[in-house]
């Protein structure tokens, strides 16, 4: 099926999103251009490598410094300015770009998701990337994907009450009842974090991150009014038709 590519940019996040038939598919860029991102510093002494750098960079005019020598830093990415009801179940894919200046690749930046769940909020963290066969070569930049279907990740802050929430894929995460009736798929996702310092050693060493970027695919609203209207309507016809019967 076909549909409608509609673009916007919001908070410094672009999104774009095919208008169709029965879904559509929301992509969140960030580029660390401008707004619509967060630093964080665990020790004071590592917010001067909390910063955006006009080099290196992977596309655009810039990228984001999250060099670290202690503690962990990372940058929050704010995804809720889509306002396309992103959850971890309709989140089809991710990736971002590591520049490895200096240091160690044992310390790589991951990815991690926020969740608010009604037992407290929740942390679903990537693995290490080297720990699943990323590395990351000096001086060059290295594309780091996340499959819901094959990425490892693992979760913490709340009592999971899934068997083993320390090697599973995104997508076991989500079809995992949180409680009867409920999933972890249902829950929202407003921020992605790209953090350095918590699932590796904390060695002094030096990275840059560009293009986070974040696809989604939720059902379209608009078809399923459609339809709605139309079963009413023939629903309708058919009552008329009995009355006079």
């Amino acid at each position: 099926m076909f549909g409608r590519l509609m673009t916007g940019t919001v908070g410094g996040a672009v999104l774009s999103c095919v208008v169709g038939s029965g879904a559509y598919a929301g992509t969140i860029a960030q580029g660390f251009e401008d707004g619509g991102f967060t630093f964080y510093a665990q020790y004071l002494s590592d917010t001067a490598t909390l910063a955006t750098s006009p080099s290196p960079v992977y596309a655009g005019t810039y990228s984001a410094n999250i060099g670290v020598s202690s503690g962990q830093d990372d940058a929050e990415v704010d995804i809720s300015v889509a306002g396309n009801g992103l959850t971890l179940g309709n989140l089809t894919s991710a990736n971002y770009w590591v520049y490895l200046a200096s240091g160690s690749n044992t310390n790589a930046p991951y990815i991690y998701f926020p969740i608010a769940t009604p037992g407290g909020e929740a942390y679903v963290l990537m693995f290490n990337p080297p720990d699943i066969g990323i590395d990351l070569s000096a001086d060059e930049w290295t594309n780091i994907q996340i499959n819901p279907n094959t990425t490892s990740f693992h979760i913490f802050g709340v009592d999971t009450g899934i068997a083993d929430p320390n090697n599973v894929t995104l997508a076991e995460i989500a079809a995992s009842d949180y409680s009867p009736g409920v999933t972890w798929g249902s829950f929202a996702i407003n921020y992605a974090d790209i953090e350095v310092g918590q699932e590796g050693d904390t060695l002094a060493s030096n990275f840059y991150v560009d293009n986070l970027t974040i696809t989604d695919s939720v059902p379209e609203p608009a078809p399923m009014a459609v339809l709605g209207v139309g079963l009413l309507g023939l629903a309708m016809v058919r009552h008329r038709r009995a009355m006079r019967a």
